[in-house]
């Protein structure tokens, strides 16, 4: 754990148990943050360093407190990598979007104790079969070429297992409607709830 007393220059540096005890809300920000919850788009802007990504990691964590009540999975994605992207593919920042965003959403459920079956449509998430919980999917896999593709510019990497946009939201609603199904079933909500005590704050 971060020692509070030390100074922390990126949200990205602070672990996500101590994101909650950092936040000391104004009016303005509780607001941000009720905005951020709703099923509208948002977008928030402000210069670097005003607190963005701060308010939507703090949207996250109080989302994973309130999945039992609420069954709304926060799935927070860092673009910080994303100036990385050298490659001659032309869809190269979409394609890494959408492996990276994947890949988290996927990450995010395991973490929650959601995903303990692969399904089909988690199969479409991970860009193919899923292996052993801990292994990289292939689109992580792709994901992270085209974050080292700095090293070597240039290069057209293989990204065919990256999924369209249309796929990739068909496998969301399909997965979301494979979770309600499970969720249904009170003792699942439990057994939910305890494995977020065990394992969300290693994220």
């Amino acid at each position: 754990m971060n020692d509070f007393k030390s100074f922390v220059i990126r949200t990205e540096d602070i672990r996500p148990e101590e994101i909650l005890d950092l936040f000391v809300p104004t009016e303005r920000d509780l607001q941000l943050i009720s905005a951020l919850k709703s099923a509208s788009p948002v977008i928030l802007e402000g210069s670097r360093g005003t607190g963005k990504s701060f308010l939507l990691r703090v949207c996250e964590q109080q989302q994973f407190a309130e999945f039992s009540g609420t069954l709304v999975v926060p799935v927070y994605v860092s673009f910080i990598k994303s100036s990385l992207l050298n490659t001659k593919n032309e869809q190269q920042f979409q394609h890494w979007m959408l492996a990276r965003l994947a890949s988290r959403v996927l990450r995010t459920l395991y973490q929650i104790g959601l995903l303990a079956k692969p399904t089909q449509s988690a199969s479409v998430l991970a860009g193919g079969p899923i292996g052993l919980a801990g292994e990289m999917t292939e689109l992580e896999k792709v994901a992270q070429r085209f974050e080292d593709s700095f090293k070597n510019p240039g290069q057209i990497l293989d990204d065919y297992v990256v999924p369209d946009v249309e796929s990739f939201k068909d496998a969301i609603q399909d997965l979301c409607e494979e979770l309600e199904h499970v969720l249904n079933h009170p003792n699942n909500i439990r057994k939910v709830r305890q494995h977020q005590h065990g394992k969300r704050h290693v994220m």
